[in-house]
């Protein structure tokens, strides 16, 4: 349970464009789970549409890998880093 609370914390501090926006969480005691509430992402997942398109320009996953790291370089920048 406190490394649930931990998270929750966790994802209520982050605030960056490349980052999914959390918005709150839930318990639903009927079935045992923890419930995340975050922004709508309507295009899926990288994993889906790389499966559906087989074929990624260059320029694209450049792209992506700057915005991933990006990212992760917010997340390193905190204090303690993530």
């Amino acid at each position: 349970r406190s490394r649930i609370v931990n998270e929750v914390q966790l994802l209520q501090r982050l605030s960056h464009k490349n980052i999914i926006s959390f918005h709150g969480s839930w318990v639903n005691r009927e079935k045992e789970q923890v419930v995340f509430v975050t922004e709508i992402l309507s295009s899926g997942t990288l994993k889906s549409f790389v499966d559906k398109v087989q074929v990624i320009r260059w320029r694209i996953a450049k792209r992506w890998a700057t915005q991933i790291l990006n990212g992760l370089d917010y997340m390193h920048s905190l204090d303690p880093p993530i």
